[in-house]
């Protein structure tokens, strides 16, 4: 078994590696966020035969805290493990997430994009979250237009953090709104609006998608298969004829229902990108010229 060194103090410790990486692994792509004991008892199931101990995992969980790798996050008494948000983290071709009060150098065709660690965001790191953004980097490249029309505006379904309202803000469209159930995400997502230049341009809005009578140029949306699959028809009525949809939240083994789901409502297919079992798509309703 491959071991690495990481220092513990004053003492160097080896950590096998397999279990580093698995520990990580786990917490990026878990569908919700994960507490220490399972975190270890997934490790742990998998890994008994080859005779690592719960005590073996949580010293491995110890060290990776101590070295930045992970940290510990706390939401109304529960503890969580998340991937730490310590350094830059590079999220799409143009994107970096920027941990907040981190003085950065300017780099050629680099967005920073400041987030703060909260109960709806965590450290980026997710495959759902950079295959969302992305796909946003796409409809910008492909459709310029969509971006920079006086008057456009992006709905970021389940806005949480607000970070894809964020970047699309940043890349210049007009304004963006947001919408989410979760208490947490009104505050938040306009602290992090706030933090990069944009509150004014963005609105948290409280309304369900099926009383909203604006349209809208993109549509982003980070939300699980069967909840996308439900909200189909909601989405169309609010996309923009010309407009595009990105989605993500999507199993790969998914994404046929999701893509046959949204071409019997008239869209077409334009992008698919896959990480880690998750997958991306773009589509647009097929006013839209393709290249």
């Amino acid at each position: 078994m491959a071991n690495e060194l990481l220092k513990n103090g004053k003492r160097a410790i080896r950590l096998p590696d397999e279990i580093r990486k698995q520990l990580i692994s786990t917490v990026m792509d878990a569908e919700r966020r994960v507490t220490p004991l399972a975190l270890e008892q997934s490790v742990l199931e998998s890994r008994r035969r080859q005779g690592v101990s719960r005590k073996d995992i949580r010293r491995a969980l110890k060290l990776l805290v101590e070295s930045g790798e992970l940290a510990y996050a706390y939401q109304f008494g529960t503890s969580y493990v998340e991937k730490s948000f310590s350094s830059p983290v590079r999220l799409g071709k143009f994107i970096k997430l920027i941990p907040p009060g981190m003085t950065v150098s300017r780099e050629p065709g680099v967005i920073p994009v400041r987030i703060m660690p909260g109960a709806s965001f965590g450290a980026g790191n997710h495959p759902t979250t950079r295959l969302c953004i992305s796909g946003i980097e796409f409809c910008f490249e492909r459709w310029p237009e969509l971006f920079h029309t006086p008057g456009s505006c992006v709905l970021d379904i389940g806005t949480g953090s607000g970070i894809l309202a964020v970047v699309s803000l940043l890349l210049g469209v007009e304004s963006a709104v947001g919408t989410d159930l979760d208490p947490c995400s009104k505050p938040e997502s306009q602290t992090n609006a706030d933090l990069n230049g944009v509150l004014e341009r963005f609105e948290f809005s409280d309304d369900d998608i099926c009383r909203m009578s604006r349209r809208f140029d993109l549509v982003a949306a980070n939300l699980r298969t069967p909840t996308l699959i439900d909200l189909g028809p909601e989405i169309r009525k609010i996309l923009k004829p010309g407009g595009a949809l990105v989605l993500s939240g999507v199993r790969d083994d998914e994404t046929s229902n999701v893509i046959r789901r949204y071409s019997n409502l008239g869209l077409a297919e334009e992008r698919r990108e896959t990480e880690k079992k998750w997958a991306g798509l773009v589509l647009s309703n097929q006013s839209i010229e393709t290249a």
